[in-house]
């Protein structure tokens, strides 16, 4: 049985960076909390808490202390709902979202009507939807029809598919007199969903790590799914079945751009215990 763990998997620079800054709040301050889990992890939410970080859901729960924007970014009327409470305020953005974020205003002051490709509920679009005027959300080209504008900028969610934005771009083509386009997608995700989907053709099971409300740990799995039916998305260690195991020569690891080395490593050493047994 052999174990390959898919290129660039794990934490990005945007989760890092936010970490770290929720880390070094938790060893100056006394009071810290991010608005909303910090990332889409339950192991990390959890580590954090035990450091004294808690995940509150609206500004309203906090009453004094440090308020750390999450990675996903926040509404602007959060940061003034903050500042009018005099909080010290800790920006967690990714800046590859805060960039999405300038670019849905600059759209806006440019005059065109502004397209978002991604899932309307998830926060960093719910972020970036407050920074546009009439901003519409689509998931992929099937919505395009109940877009009425003519002139559209077209921007995408960071942890979209290139294959989704492309066949909204060329679903507006059809209808609209004028379309500006920004590939907004994150350049480590697409390089992560590149190695998982080539490590998906090569195992015969492929095992996805990461958070269950994780964006792009789920889109790494259903585009996995398509090619390599065994493929199975699990938190950590204690999702993972054996028999899934069973008579598979080449197991795939790959993991989500939120999800802890630490968790991956649990994983691979569960594997390893079930091959000496």
């Amino acid at each position: 049985m052999k174990i390959t763990i898919a290129s660039g998997c794990g934490f990005c620079s945007g989760v890092k960076r936010a970490i770290k800054l929720a880390e070094d709040c938790a060893e100056n301050d006394k009071e810290v909390y991010t608005l909303g889990p910090l990332i889409h992890n339950l192991q990390v939410v959890q580590r954090l808490e035990e450091k004294g970080v808690k995940a509150v859901d609206s500004i309203d729960n906090i009453l004094s202390g440090t308020v750390l924007f999450r990675s996903h970014g926040v509404k602007p009327e959060d940061f003034i709902k903050a500042e009018k409470k005099h909080l010290k305020i800790i920006d967690g953005t990714c800046p590859i979202v805060s960039r999405v974020q300038r670019l849905a205003e600059k759209l806006t002051e440019e005059g065109y009507s502004v397209v978002i490709v991604g899932d309307p509920n998830h926060p960093e679009v719910e972020g970036i939807v407050s920074r546009a005027r009439d901003a519409i959300v689509v998931r992929s080209p099937n919505e395009v029809k109940r877009i009425k504008k003519k002139r559209l900028g077209i921007i995408a969610q960071t942890t979209q598919t290139l294959s989704n934005l492309r066949a909204v771009v060329s679903q507006v083509m059809e209808t609209a007199s004028e379309v500006k386009v920004y590939n907004t997608i994150c350049k480590a995700v697409l390089r992560l969903q590149e190695s998982s989907c080539k490590l998906a053709e090569m195992v015969d099971i492929l095992l996805v790590v990461g958070g269950i409300s994780s964006a792009n740990t789920k889109r790494l799995f259903l585009l996995a799914k398509e090619i390599n039916p065994n493929t199975y998305h699990i938190e950590g260690k204690g999702d993972m079945r054996l028999e899934w195991l069973h008579q598979k020569e080449e197991i795939g690891i790959t993991a989500g751009t939120s999800t802890p080395s630490w968790v991956i490593d649990e994983v691979v050493d569960e594997i390893k215990r079930d091959m000496k047994n």
